[in-house]
């Protein structure tokens, strides 16, 4: 059924052009968005469940355009290893932990 008057009609802004267009590529485009919501976003292509428990680093700012597909989240946990030394803990293929900057023990 129609109904009227419930859809707003807003301007797309340009960071929802750009993440429409990557999605169409099959890509996922993240801008500062915090590691939280890319991890939950990402998980969906792979079985393995990603557990992120330290709060400061579920904020964590993350930017970048990653495959929508296993090989997007292996390249976040690479860029998260390699590019911001936080530490990624392999449970087997299960299990994938995201534990905080490797530096602060």
């Amino acid at each position: 059924e129609m109904r009227t008057g419930l859809a707003k009609i807003r301007p797309v802004t340009p960071l929802e052009l750009t993440r429409l267009a990557a999605w169409r590529k099959g890509k996922l485009y993240f801008e500062n968005q915090p590691l939280g919501a890319v991890v939950e976003e990402l998980s969906r292509y792979t079985d393995a469940q990603i557990l992120i428990e330290d709060e400061t680093l579920r904020r964590l700012p993350i930017g970048g355009t990653f495959q929508a597909n296993s090989q997007g989240v292996d390249a976040l946990l690479d860029m998260l290893h390699e590019g911001l030394e936080v530490r990624v803990r392999r449970d087997g293929d299960a299990r994938i932990y995201i534990e905080g900057m490797a530096g602060r023990r």
